[in-house]
Formats: C-alpha cells, sequence, structure tokens
C-alpha cells in the first residue's frame, strides 16, 4: 500500500494502514473514549471530554487484524486551546514526525516481534505505574486475555485477608481484581471485607477503584462511613485527629468517584460543604478532580462555585474555577449562569479579584 503524500489526522493514518483501534483517556480517570468522539475531538469539532492542565493525556492502542493478540500502544500528550479544543498545530506536528520517521512501519513489527521504535518527540507521555497497571487490566479484559498469577492471589487474599500480608499483593495483581468488579464473585469478596481492611490498603484500593465502578451496596456503605467521619466529635487542638479523619473522607470520595452523580453522594457532598471539612483543598481537589459528575447538576454547580468563592484562600478558588470550566460538560453550564445577575454573586466577586490579580501580575 503506497503511503499517501499528505496524512490530516491520527485517526486516518491507522485507517491507511487498516488498523483498529480504542482510546482512554489517561489523565483524570483511565476511561475509553469512543471512536466516533475521539475523530471529532480530531476535527476540533468536539472539546476533549476529560482535559487536566490544559491538554489532552490518552492511550492510542492500535492493532491489525492479524496482530490483535499484541496491540501496540501510544502515550499521547496533546495541549489544548482555551475552549479545551484540539492543538491542531500540535497534533500536525506529531504526525509529520512518525510520518516521516516511520511511514507505515508504526504498524508493523521486527523479527522479534517488537514495535519499531518512535523517534523522540515531545508528545509521548508514559502515565504512572498505577494508570499502567489500570490501563493493561482493562486492555486484558476487552482482548480477552488470562489473568496473571498476581490477579489469582488477590482472589485468595479477599477470600482470606486475615491470613496473607497485604504488602505482598502487586498493583498490577489489585489493578486486574477492581476490573473484574462487576464480577459477583470478586465484588462480594471485597464487600465483605473491605471495612475491616487496613486503612493504608484502603488507600491503595482508591487510587484504583476510582479508575472503575462499584456496586450501589458499597456505594452507600461508603456514604455512610463518610457522614460518619463528618459527625465524629474531635478536640479542636487534635491536628493528628484531623488530618487522619480528613485521609479516611478522601478515600471514601475518591472510592465513590463512579457514583459521583449519584443522589445520594450529592446529598452527602452538599452537607460535606457545610463541615470543616468541606474547606480542605484537599478534599475539593478530589471533588472536582474526580467527582466532577456531581456538579453536572445546575443546583449543585452553584452550590460548588459560591462554595468555593467563599474560601478564606483566594488562590483555591482561581486553581478549582479553572479546572471546572475546563471540563466541558461543566463549561457549558458555568457561563449561561455567569450571564444570569441574579445567581452567583459570591463568585463574581471572586472572579473579579483574580482577574485584577492577573493584571496586576502583568
Amino acid at each position: 500500500m503506497s503511503q499517501p503524500e499528505h496524512i490530516n489526522t491520527i485517526y486516518e493514518m491507522l485507517a491507511i494502514s487498516d488498523c483498529e483501534y480504542k482510546v482512554f483517556d489517561i489523565g483524570r480517570r483511565v476511561q475509553e473514549i469512543d471512536n466516533q468522539s475521539f475523530e471529532q475531538f480530531e476535527q476540533a469539532q468536539l472539546a476533549y471530554p476529560y482535559p487536566i492542565q490544559q491538554s489532552a493525556r490518552f492511550a492510542l492502542i492500535y492493532w491489525t487484524k492479524e496482530n490483535k493478540h499484541n496491540p501496540f500502544i501510544w502515550f499521547l500528550n496533546l495541549a489544548l486551546d482555551e475552549e479545551g479544543l484540539l492543538n491542531l498545530g500540535t497534533r500536525n506536528h506529531f504526525l509529520s514526525i512518525i510520518t516521516e520517521a516511520l511511514g507505515q512501519q508504526f504498524a508493523q513489527v521486527d523479527e522479534n516481534g517488537e514495535q519499531q521504535s518512535l523517534p523522540d518527540n515531545p508528545y509521548i507521555k508514559a502515565p504512572d505505574e498505577k494508570k499502567l497497571a489500570i490501563l493493561n487490566a482493562k486492555l486484558k479484559r476487552f482482548f480477552v486475555q488470562p489473568m496473571s498469577k498476581a490477579y489469582q492471589d488477590c482472589v485468595q487474599f479477599f477470600e482470606q485477608p486475615n491470613d496473607q500480608d497485604w504488602r505482598q499483593l502487586t498493583v498490577q495483581g489489585l489493578a486486574d481484581f477492581c476490573a473484574q468488579l462487576d464480577n459477583p464473585s470478586n465484588r462480594q469478596k471485597l464487600e465483605a471485607c473491605y471495612f475491616d481492611l487496613p486503612h493504608q490498603l484502603q488507600s491503595e484500593l482508591a487510587a484504583i477503584i476510582e479508575h472503575n465502578s462499584i456496586s450501589r451496596a458499597l456505594m452507600r456503605r461508603l456514604v455512610k462511613k463518610a457522614a460518619t467521619i463528618l459527625a465524629t466529635p474531635r478536640d479542636i487542638d487534635d491536628v493528628d485527629a484531623f488530618n487522619r479523619q480528613s485521609t479516611e473522607l478522601i478515600t471514601c470520595l475518591r472510592t465513590l468517584s463512579s457514583c459521583a452523580a449519584d443522589s445520594e453522594v450529592r446529598d452527602f457532598i452538599s452537607a460535606l460543604f457545610k463541615h470543616e471539612f468541606g474547606l480542605s483543598p484537599d478534599v475539593l481537589s478530589v471533588l472536582t478532580a474526580r467527582l466532577w459528575l456531581a456538579f453536572d447538576d445546575e443546583d449543585m454547580l452553584l452550590l460548588l462555585l459560591e462554595h468555593i468563592a467563599s474560601h478564606p484562600q483566594h488562590y483555591v478558588f482561581n486553581a478549582l474555577f479553572a479546572d471546572i470550566v475546563a471540563i466541558p460538560c461543566l463549561r457549558t453550564r458555568v457561563f449561561p449562569l455567569l450571564r444570569d445577575a441574579n445567581k452567583l454573586p459570591k463568585t463574581r466577586i471572586a472572579l473579579t479579584k483574580m482577574v485584577q490579580a492577573d493584571h496586576a501580575t502583568h
């Protein structure tokens, strides 16, 4: 097959080489982006759904029909404009680097079964170890690949957690196990012991489960635990106790990521904003970074914006507001609300201060 003179998009390049592909966001939560949405994104017709730090970070997985058992993966980091649309210049630069160096060799393997090496470029950026493990677990499911011994070790651990040292479990094993939580056997094993696990393991699990889904039953128990944390009296001078409770609360919230849009989770967040934990920058960052779907609702978004606008530290509002308006489903709600003179009075004041401070530094 001859190489065309000019390729406009990544998906065109893959189609020309008879490759199929999948795309997973690896910036916020490791989750699939359907091919139609990705192609619209590449044409700058659709904002990237899960931007982070004004960039689209995603894994592009592609394969030929003859090589589906051994797909190729590129970890891409492409710049976005202020509206979350693809910066076409960076994408075009990446394409030119690939096509000039490899032509169609990017879809072929050498005699050792290895992909041709990508030339050095600023657009390839691998995620951290946990996200790599989570993506690997999701791809095993898609390509119907066998689970590893590390996975079996986790199954055995959650059957009898008191008989083993959880520190012997691997990140990949935990990722494989959590990717199978829709399996009734795995779900029951985890739920039977979850609240008896050491907090350190719960925290490790939260960093993985936040990229997967949990049952409604576990969601309700987590909300109840989080509510208990809010209701627990504490000595105002006991900083260690406050920090410990804050860490436990954040673990609960991260584990609830897949349930963010549920009414019970939204009700809890509303209660959280009335508590001192609701002013914690770490807690607020988790809410916008992982549970943003809780605010894809006008009443909840109004509550969030007015809450952070009242924060005593202005930098907290500035950082969180920038993150909120970067997410397309929230951005489309925020600006119509700001145009309504009867809504968001505190937010308007906070925005004025932010703009004034920005002008003062320039």
